[in-house]
């Protein structure tokens, strides 16, 4: 597994760091989130990684890295990349995510192979060619995530707010048949748990100007300085993300109960 080539199919790089490292956004991100298709071995993946990482070079000399020990949970496997050291004030720390999704998912997933490259740090330059979740796709993501968290994530709202500049006129879809994709990616969640959810949500995002303002100070440049004018405008969209969603996520509750006795 460490040393093969990823294709569109097996693996899709998604969520806020892909926004960031493959897509252009602005916001900071701290987690790798993919999806991987549920037939694949991820046993010895952690393992491999910090191989890899070791022999890359870039760790600088008065630091460590280490891997913490995968966990599982359900269809997720996770696990933690540190960097730091005893004379170095602070550490970093990835937390990656796989969720496990069965082939027929993973595939229907629109991707491309996109170059992530870093800009900054000892390992600048350095650039991967990852299949990555297009635009809609990460778009469908981010309205599923803000109702289905149990908390209210501000990043979920710039996110929704930043795609919806980059669509411009065209726009872009939250639709049924995106939405099912997700309940199977996600099989905790039903389509009714959900409508439930963001129709509670959509309840409360006009309060959380305040939140999400002082959130969004950490994870974004100083180049971008959010006013409670902005927040309000970023909000106001994902309010109409989730009506929108709601709407398709009515039809796959429909299609989920079945005909009428």
């Amino acid at each position: 597994m460490g040393s093969r080539r990823w294709e569109p199919g097996s693996l899709v790089f998604q969520g806020g760091t892909s926004l960031h490292l493959a897509h252009g956004s602005p916001r900071f991100s701290e987690d790798l989130d993919f999806l991987v298709d549920s037939s694949l071995r991820l046993d010895s993946l952690s393992t491999a990684l910090q191989a890899r990482l070791m022999a890359a070079g870039w760790i600088p000399a008065d630091t460590k890295l280490s891997v913490s020990k995968a966990k599982e949970g359900g269809s997720l496997h996770s696990f933690v990349v540190s960097v730091g050291g005893e004379e170095v004030i602070g550490a970093v720390r990835v937390k990656v995510e796989l969720w496990r999704t069965a082939p027929a998912a993973v595939k229907a997933v629109h991707a491309v192979v996109s170059p992530v490259k870093l800009a900054t740090g000892p390992a600048a330059g350095m650039q991967a060619f990852v299949p990555t979740a297009d635009l809609r796709e990460i778009y469908v993501d981010k309205v599923f995530a803000l109702a289905a968290r149990p908390y209210l994530k501000p990043r979920d709202v710039f996110d929704l707010y930043w795609l919806a500049e980059q669509a411009g006129q065209d726009g872009l879809q939250c639709t049924p048949e995106a939405l099912e994709l997700r309940l199977a990616t996600y099989p905790n969640e039903s389509a009714q748990e959900w409508l439930e959810k963001a129709k509670e949500r959509m309840q409360v995002l006009p309060a959380a100007v305040d939140a999400v303002q002082a959130d969004l100070a950490r994870w974004l440049p100083s180049t971008w300085q959010v006013k409670s004018e902005d927040a309000l405008r970023m909000i106001d969209v994902s309010v109409a993300a989730l009506s929108e969603g709601c709407a398709a996520m009515e039809i796959v509750a429909e299609h989920s109960a079945g005909p009428s006795p």
